[in-house]
């Protein structure tokens, strides 16, 4: 569990935000067999000729209107998971400034400003980029 440290503070830090984009993402989800189940019914609708034309008027806007929801689902989902992925990686790159701005003299000057610039922001910055797929 002491492996985990860093990701269970992210969860706890945007746990409201990671609910609301499972739930996005549950609706994407579910939206997605609107459109097959309303095309079996176009599909019966169109077989039976007795049946009134509103039926099938009805079906293809349910399948239309599941399209477009479920559309708005997946965009929505996007945007929120790549705004909790920037500001995870803000913080993990605020983290590492604070650890560098508290190192002590010997090991500031047992190293180059370069290098350990290099060394710890591009480090932690290339490692947190993940952070935007972990929902």
């Amino acid at each position: 569990m002491s492996d985990w440290w860093l990701l269970w503070s992210f969860v706890s830090l945007f746990k409201r935000q990671l609910a609301y984009t499972g739930v996005l993402r549950l609706c994407f989800n579910s939206l997605n067999y609107v459109a097959p189940v309303m095309l079996y019914q176009v599909i019966v609708f169109l077989e039976d000729p007795a049946r009134p034309t509103w039926e099938g008027v009805m079906y293809a806007c349910i399948m239309l209107a599941g399209t477009l929801a479920s559309l708005a689902f997946s965009l929505q989902y996007g945007f929120w998971a790549q705004r909790i992925g920037l500001r995870a990686k803000s913080v993990c790159i605020s983290g590492v400034f604070e650890k560098a701005l508290q190192l002590s003299l010997q090991a500031r000057q047992s190293k180059d400003t370069g290098e350990m610039v290099i060394n710890y922001i591009a480090l932690s910055s290339s490692s947190s980029s993940l952070f935007a797929y972990l929902n």
